[in-house]
């Protein structure tokens, strides 16, 4: 099956804006940690955030280009046909490798959520319930059942409403940010379990660099934040076809910029 423009775009931008959308803040917070202050570290946060975006986006074409010129279609055949079988042994045990971090990154996001909304209804509190159990329920219906789809396309569905619920979670950072509800003074203040302690700073540069731990910490977020190469073989193998000529390479590249552009926009 094909997918449009559109539907590979909002399965690449769920694929993208997931739970990293939420970590980055804190990793921008990191940044302050040896006296930049807000603007600096939000500044330089920014910046690196959107050079690695127009990194991951470029490498991301590139795939899809090595297996247009191979012609492959899996991850896989195309490390193959291009830095040879020896190399592409280790890369595709390092695709396994990361595959199976974001499988856990995304097991503990809906388990957890799922545990929050069971708390809520069942008026129960959090750690009453089994989430042990839940997290093989969410194993067993959700991830195991995913991961056999022989296709993205029907994914598509969710993923808009996936990608809108980043965008509803954004939105409302931004309204509790106006409001100052999370403020000294705000209506939330002492619910907050972990504060951030943005630095005034200086006037001008920053006396200091960031700390070397802090900037691996943001590094580590947003090298994990664009992760999404390995179903661009996939994506492009269900492009349609571009009526003018030229193959799926060219929607496939459409959909690619789209995509990372807006997640750089949820991003921000």
């Amino acid at each position: 099956s094909t997918s449009s423009v559109v539907q590979t775009s909002l399965n690449l931008i769920k694929n993208i804006a997931g739970f990293g959308g939420l970590c980055l803040p804190a990793g921008i917070e990191r940044l302050s940690d040896s006296g930049l202050s807000s603007n600096e570290a939000l500044g330089l946060g920014v910046a690196l955030l959107l050079l690695f975006g127009l990194l991951n986006a470029w490498s991301f074409l590139l795939i899809g280009a090595a297996c247009v010129q191979t012609g492959t279609e899996t991850y896989s055949a195309a490390v193959t046909a291009t830095v040879g079988p020896q190399m592409a042994r280790l890369v595709t045990l390092s695709s396994i490798f990361i595959c199976a971090t974001a499988a856990v990154g995304c097991l503990v996001v809906i388990s957890a959520t799922l545990t929050d909304v069971l708390a809520f209804a069942l008026q129960t509190p959090f750690e009453a319930l089994p989430r042990r159990g839940l997290q093989l329920l969410v194993v067993l219906l959700v991830l195991l059942p995913l991961c056999r789809l022989p296709s993205l396309k029907p994914l598509a569905p969710a993923s808009l409403f996936g990608v809108l619920g980043t965008a509803a979670t954004a939105l409302c950072i931004v309204v509790r940010l106006l409001d100052g509800s999370y403020a000294a003074e705000g209506a939330y203040f002492e619910d907050v379990r972990w504060t951030p302690a943005f630095s005034a700073g200086a006037a001008g540069l920053a006396t200091r660099l960031p700390s070397s731990y802090g900037l691996a910490f943001f590094l580590s977020l947003l090298s994990q934040a664009y992760l999404a190469h390995q179903n661009a073989p996939l994506l492009l193998l269900e492009s349609t076809a571009d009526p003018g000529g030229g193959g799926t390479f060219a929607p496939f590249r459409r959909a690619t910029l789209l995509a990372f552009g807006a997640s750089c926009v949820l991003f921000l």
